[in-house]
């Protein structure tokens, strides 16, 4: 299966406090800074994997340069990049798709459900594997 025929990870930012070491020499106490960190879903997973969002742009701008077969393709990767700059400036992210918490189709508990199995778009739901319809129980597949 390609890249381009799956659908993109989740992607959430946040900060996570880093010792700075040199801080903490200098002051003589632990001292720690905030570094802006990307959360990555893989989709039909809850395993999260946390990079710091700088290198992770990074390695993929990297792996576009190289040809890396396993290379995510650009479009997706200027996505996450909006994403991360609509996040740093407290603006509301984009979802890669038709957004859950808006589709009109689902009740309110229906919407909940989704968005706890890490079902973030139509797009997901309707690609969803054997796993994610476990994580959303004995509706899932009527949802799908």
């Amino acid at each position: 299966m390609q890249m381009e025929e799956i659908r993109p990870p989740s992607v959430t930012f946040d900060y996570i406090d880093v010792e700075d070491r040199e801080a903490t020499m200098k002051n003589g106490y632990h001292t720690t800074r905030s570094v802006p960190v990307a959360k990555i879903i893989a989709s039909g997973t809850r395993d999260e994997n946390i990079r710091v969002a700088s290198e992770w742009f990074a390695q993929m701008d990297n792996a576009i340069a190289q040809d890396a077969p396993n290379a995510y393709p650009p479009a997706w990767i200027e996505h996450f990049k909006k994403s991360f700059q609509k996040w740093k400036n407290d603006e509301e992210m984009p979802e890669y798709g038709i957004a859950i918490k808006t589709w009109p189709v689902l009740s309110h508990d229906e919407r909940k459900l989704c968005l706890s199995a890490n079902v973030r778009t139509v797009e997901d739901l309707a690609s969803a594997n054997e796993s994610v319809l476990a994580m959303l129980g004995i509706g899932g597949r009527a949802l799908k």
